[in-house]
Formats: C-alpha cells, structure tokens, sequence
C-alpha cells in the first residue's frame, strides 16, 4: 500500500422534491441502525431512487409515497491514497487493517 496510489472519486449528488410530503429525518441515541429519513412514519433508503425497507428487503416506494429525482449532479477527479486518508480518516484505519490482515497471511 503507497500513499501515492491513485483512486478515481466519482461524486454524485441527487435532489428529490419532498414537497408536500410527510417526509423527516431520525436519528436515534440508542440504535443508530435506524437512522434515516422516514416518510409517512416509514423508513425509506436511499440510492439513486429511494426504496422502501421492509425487513431485510428493499421494495420500490408506492406511487402515493413516491419521492422524485428533481435534478442530480456530479464530479469526476483523481485523488491519491494520501488525500483520501485526509479527507476521511476512517479509509486509513480501514486500509491499515486490511494490510495487516494481508501480511498476516
């Protein structure tokens, strides 16, 4: 593992209306698993669509819960090791582990 290693970083940022929706945001002291944006009490996740999450699966919401892509944008750039661990230091905990794990074996 090199500092200088290099990592393509794609950003990627969605905008979905929440307009007249019963839509808010929770967080939890106790169980921080549920965390997460609620809309009409449910929990929904989210990734390029929001999805609803019933039990361990991930269903599409019902069209009278539907949140709308809006817009989205996004951004491409190199980025070396070393500015990854600058930017989120849990990458270097995670990559000094995984080199353990590796020169363990």
């Amino acid at each position: 593992m090199n500092q200088e290693d290099m990592f393509l970083k794609r950003e990627f940022t969605a905008y979905f209306s929440v307009n007249d929706l019963k839509i808010e945001k929770r967080e939890y002291a106790n169980d921080s698993d549920l965390n997460g944006i609620y809309l009409k009490g449910k929990r929904v996740i989210p990734d390029i669509s929001y999805y609803l999450l019933k039990g361990n699966e991930l269903n599409e919401l019902p069209e009278n819960m539907e949140l709308q892509l809006d817009r989205a944008s996004w951004k491409e750039e190199f980025v070396s090791r070393e500015q990854i661990w600058k930017e989120d230091p849990n990458a270097k905990i995670i990559d000094e582990r995984l080199e353990k794990i590796k020169n363990n074996s």
